[in-house]
């Protein structure tokens, strides 16, 4: 049988450093940390333009089959 690995939720790092890139995007300014989570909980291709330009990921293998993906500010 083929072995499967699971990854995990993305495990984000420094959320503070990444909110303040985000609220630096016009038209997000005034906008809550509540409303960044949200952001971040719905695919978009915002989200997935503003994760590739602000963030490195990273695999931690945690038991064999599990994976951490870290997402850490560049």
């Amino acid at each position: 049988m083929r072995k499967q690995t699971i990854i995990s939720t993305p495990s984000i790092t420094d959320t503070n450093i990444l909110v303040s890139r985000w609220r630096a995007i016009p038209g997000n300014s005034g906008k809550s940390l509540s409303e960044f989570y949200a952001f971040l909980t719905v695919e978009s291709v915002d989200r997935t333009l503003f994760l590739a330009d602000h963030t490195v990921e990273s695999y931690d293998d945690v038991k064999g089959d599990i994976v951490v993906l870290k997402v850490t500010p560049k």
